[in-house]
């Protein structure tokens, strides 16, 4: 799942210096690799042995699952 920056809330922030890179919002809460996230598919495409989607969170319900 891809997620471009303009598609994430505009209140989280990139921290590239963080272990594991994450990116963080103002309540302290943090998206990493392998975090549950609910988001909106945009757009879907299939190989052979893949499929890739292109999602968003900016929406107030879309982000973290807790």
């Amino acid at each position: 799942m891809l997620t471009r920056t303009q598609h994430l809330p505009r209140d989280y922030k990139y921290n590239p210096d963080a272990t594991p890179v994450n990116y963080s919002g103002p309540e302290g809460d943090t998206i990493q690799k392998g975090q549950a996230v609910r988001v909106q598919i945009l757009g879907l495409r299939s190989d052979v042995n893949q499929l890739f989607a292109i999602g968003k969170m900016s929406a107030g319900w879309f982000g973290l699952l807790t």
